[in-house]
């Protein structure tokens, strides 16, 4: 007769087994776990190194852009300051042209009028207190009325006499004018029947306020 295994320690130690190879099954699959969390965080790792240097590269990228943005708004404030700047001065320009233009479109209109003996036209060009400076003259200078009424003399005396205007030169206020001097000169002028001279006025308001010079000044034989 056989004797039997105690079937309650068959059972405990069949419990146990599995139990064990339970608990080895449970352990490889946490050690699986924790090897795919430790590869999961690795790339999670690498994948947060990779955005940190992307947003400190564009981070750094955009400091140069910002330092290009302020150098070019820099470079356009200087040059929009040159720009009105240089635009003030070619107005200005433009303007004291203008004047100058006008200056010497009066000096021309004068001569023009004395020459054609348009008395009333000369008028309207000289200015109320008109004075004319002649180095010639020892009385000293003449105003308004004695310069016209020397031109009123110099009709009558003169009538075929005639000035034409060469060339003029402006500066600020004044203006320069070369004339030749066509008709009879005086017994004492060295000159033939032309001549030539230069006469400056001073225009303020498009009107002539001084002349300087007197005809026949230099001279050139005809």
């Amino acid at each position: 007769m056989v004797k039997k295994r105690n079937e309650a320690l068959y059972m405990f130690d069949c419990g146990m087994v599995d139990e064990y190879n339970l608990r080895r099954q449970r352990e490889s699959e946490m050690m699986q776990l924790r090897v795919r969390h430790a590869e999961e965080l690795r790339l999670l790792a690498e994948e947060l190194a990779q955005a940190r240097q992307q947003r400190d590269q564009a981070i750094a990228e955009n400091a140069q852009r910002a330092a290009r943005v302020a150098e070019a708004d820099s470079r356009l404030d200087r040059l929009q300051h040159r720009f009105a700047a240089e635009f003030q001065r070619v107005t200005e320009l433009a303007a004291q042209a203008g004047i100058l233009d006008r200056n010497k479109a009066a000096v021309r209109a004068l001569q023009e009028a004395i020459s054609r003996r348009d008395l009333p036209a000369v008028e309207t060009l000289l200015a109320p207190s008109f004075v004319q400076h002649d180095p010639t003259d020892h009385q000293g200078p003449v105003d308004r009325v004695g310069f016209m009424s020397r031109l009123r003399l110099d009709r009558e005396q003169n009538p075929a006499d005639k000035e034409h205007v060469d060339f003029l030169v402006a500066e600020e206020d004044f203006v320069a004018v070369h004339l030749h001097h066509v008709g009879n000169p005086p017994d004492s002028s060295p000159c033939g029947t032309t001549n030539s001279h230069v006469q400056i006025f001073r225009v303020t308001g498009g009107r002539i306020a001084e002349a300087w010079g007197a005809p026949g000044v230099y001279c050139r034989h005809s």
